[in-house]
């Protein structure tokens, strides 16, 4: 009887979240759960129109991160970034605000944007999704943003259409949560024979 009541808890507790959830309501949970976290690590992999990568990133409030790719690696202490690429040996530095190498950020998409676009939510299998739409004159380069949440509050895809480029795919797994991630992540020591382009 115990193992019945286990199983009907489990598949009403599945259910209630897979009900489309109230969008503001959402965020506010979502943003929570965001708040809640100092550091993370996941895989990621990116797909659609672009070329396919996947690798592993590095999270830390405040822009921090680091993302290691086969043939790349991507850092940023917060001001500047890193873009190192492995096959041509050369690493381009640059401020973080000025560069064109970050398709998405967590930090605006949930702190940022929310108050520049209608927000509107549904649900896919036993997942919430999202919609972040830009209002007219809203200076937001992208038609929508999708983000698919998981039952502990944490984006598992994020989907945003572009105007006039390809659109843009991550999807987010295997996340490890406050783990103290070291500073040294997130400084990048340039390898020995390296072409350099400083372009801060």
């Amino acid at each position: 009887m115990k193992i019945l009541r286990n199983i009907f808890f489990l598949v009403f507790t599945i259910s209630v979240f897979a009900v489309t959830a109230d969008p503001d309501e959402l965020l506010k949970s979502i943003r929570t759960k965001f708040d809640s976290i100092n550091d993370f690590s996941a895989q990621i992999k990116q797909s659609g129109n672009n070329p396919v990568f996947s690798g592993r990133i590095f999270f830390r409030k405040g822009n921090q991160f680091r993302l290691e790719l086969r043939n790349m690696t991507i850092v940023s202490d917060g001001s500047t970034i890193w873009n190192y690429n492995k096959k041509e040996n050369k690493v381009v530095i640059d401020e973080l605000d000025n560069s064109g190498n970050i398709p998405f950020s967590l930090e605006s998409i949930l702190n940022e944007y929310p108050s520049k676009s209608t927000l509107s939510s549904s649900t896919e299998g036993r997942m919430n999704v999202l919609v972040l739409t830009p209002k007219p004159d809203a200076g937001l380069n992208f038609k929508s943003a999708r983000l698919w949440i998981n039952s502990e509050y944490l984006v598992e895809k994020v989907l945003i259409k572009n105007s006039s480029s390809s659109d843009f795919e991550l999807n987010i797994s295997e996340y490890k949560l406050n783990q103290d991630i070291s500073d040294s992540r997130f400084r990048f020591d340039i390898p020995e024979g390296s072409r350099v382009i400083d372009l801060r």
